[in-house]
């Protein structure tokens, strides 16, 4: 209302529904106010379906390791016409990021040094970071001499990142003006989901039923895509489904003999190797004790080949026998613990090449990590056309095997492929290739390092992301502190 120039009087009231009320719906009712100040007046109730209404874009960025403090959080936005004109007056405003709960953004790091920064906002305003009053884990950013445009504003805070993923995981930005009138605004700015330690097992079934080899093997992947597998151990478990994910399928002809039995039926075998995410709350089914009391009870065999049986039916898949269910001592699995992100460039010379490196710290071996991705700034582009541009560790496990383990089709984009099956050891890993600097530096000039369970994440929001790194840029002329020590000490 502030943005359209509208007076709300001394009466103001905030409305906060829950997020499934606006799900399909695009009815917004405005209520006039009434004379007198009254609340009660409405001489006019309406409804539109063509009112766009507009979250502020905004995006978050840091390594959501669990319990880590004094990471780097990237928060960048862009502020919309409207707002920007009600800021113009004053020249002068205030940012309020509020984090999820169990999170912390702060201004200065545990020893107190300053870890705020501005990377882009526009030219010649000024920035003060502080701590919000009424609550020391949101911060205040205050600028002044400011005159917003359609470019992008990111800065960067530290956080503290709590053990777990909160349930309501998202941070919010919001503009306030010099009067404190909310400018603009967005309170559904997703936050990274925290790895949490794994709980895995496997379970074992003799089916028949089957035609062919050929035919069980098509049945397997078929299950598998649909999500039956899946469904039925998490109901078996009851846990939800988006928590337990089935990590490999592998069907095979009865071990230790032919396989037919002597009227000619096939045997197989059928083995799901799963994992369910854990939780602190000792109340939650996803307790490591409750899960392990559920898999290790006499009566499991027989509950998960039930509900399996059931899921496969409600799949539309063919009804095979399942039978002798067999579960396996389940183990718990640390998620990957990964430090001391860093982005490195030579000189930077305006429409000129360079060489850039990224790298990151592995701390105990790992077999989630299936792709690096790295993504440049709008209008960098990479200078990767054979995969001899691309150095990359020797101690990475590269897709050599699949033919090439780059993919570089996007020219702001790299994805490295790691090989299938693969354990990546723990350990310092660098990935060094030439990029071309742009003649003037793009607005949002943040570079991403993404971590992916999945070869097809494209973005620090896909949901493949095991963590992401948001790593300020350089711009024309820098050259960074470690190559200038590289510089200083070549021989003349």
């Amino acid at each position: 209302f502030t943005a359209l120039g509208l007076e709300l009087g001394e009466i103001k009231l905030v409305i906060t529904l829950p997020d499934w009320w606006t799900e399909g719906r695009n009815r917004w009712v405005v209520m006039l106010q009434g004379p007198n100040n009254t609340a009660t007046a409405a001489p006019r109730w309406s409804y539109s379906d063509n009112l766009a209404l507009r979250l502020m874009p905004a995006t978050v960025a840091y390594p959501a390791v669990a319990g880590e403090n004094d990471v780097q959080l990237v928060v960048s936005f862009e502020i919309g016409r409207a707002a920007a004109a009600v800021i113009f007056e004053a020249a002068a405003c205030y940012i309020v990021v509020v984090p999820p709960p169990g999170y912390s953004v702060k201004c200065n790091s545990t020893d107190n040094e300053e870890i705020f920064k501005v990377i882009t906002a526009p030219a010649g305003s000024e920035a003060f970071c502080s701590p919000r009053v009424s609550n020391p884990d949101e911060v205040v950013v205050t600028m002044s001499n400011v005159r917003f445009s359609n470019r992008d504003v990111v800065f960067s805070f530290g956080l503290d990142v709590p053990f777990e993923t909160p349930n309501s995981n998202f941070f919010q930005v919001t503009i306030l003006s010099y009067g404190l009138y909310t400018a603009d605004s967005n309170t559904q700015v997703p936050g990274m989901p925290i790895p949490s330690p794994r709980l895995t097992s496997r379970v074992s079934w003799q089916i028949q039923g089957f035609e062919s080899f050929d035919w069980l093997l098509a049945w397997a992947d078929a299950a598998k895509e649909a999500g039956a597998l899946g469904q039925g151990l998490a109901n078996a478990l009851q846990v939800p489904n988006s928590t337990l994910s089935i990590d490999a399928v592998r069907a095979s002809l009865k071990p230790g003999g032919p396989g037919r039995r002597m009227d000619g039926t096939l045997l197989g075998q059928l083995d799901v190797n799963f994992s369910c995410s854990l939780v602190l709350n000792e109340r939650d089914p996803r307790h490591i004790d409750n899960l392990l009391a559920r898999l290790s009870s006499d009566s499991f065999p027989d509950i998960a080949t039930r509900s399996t049986l059931e899921s496969l039916s409600d799949a539309g898949l063919y009804p095979l026998t399942l039978a002798d269910c067999v579960v396996a001592v389940p183990m718990q699995v640390q998620p990957m613990n990964v430090t001391e992100p860093e982005f490195i460039w030579a000189a930077a010379a305006a429409e000129a090449e360079t060489h850039v490196t990224f790298s990151f710290n592995l701390h105990g071996d790992t077999s989630d990590l299936q792709a690096v991705l790295l993504l440049l700034p709008p209008t960098f582009t990479h200078e990767v056309h054979r995969l001899q541009d691309i150095i990359v560790s020797e101690n990475l496990p590269l897709a050599s095997d699949e033919g090439s383990w780059v993919d570089t089709r996007s020219p702001t984009m790299l994805r490295i492929l790691v090989k299938q099956g693969t354990k990546v050891p723990e350990g310092i890993y660098t990935f060094t290739f030439p990029v071309f600097v742009p003649y003037e530096m793009p607005a949002q000039n943040v570079w991403f390092m993404c971590l992916c369970s999945s070869r097809t994440c494209d973005s620090p929001t896909h949901p493949g992301i095991i963590t992401s790194f948001a790593l300020p840029g350089f711009n024309i002329g820098d050259v960074h502190p470690k190559m200038r020590v590289t510089i200083a000490a070549a021989p003349p």
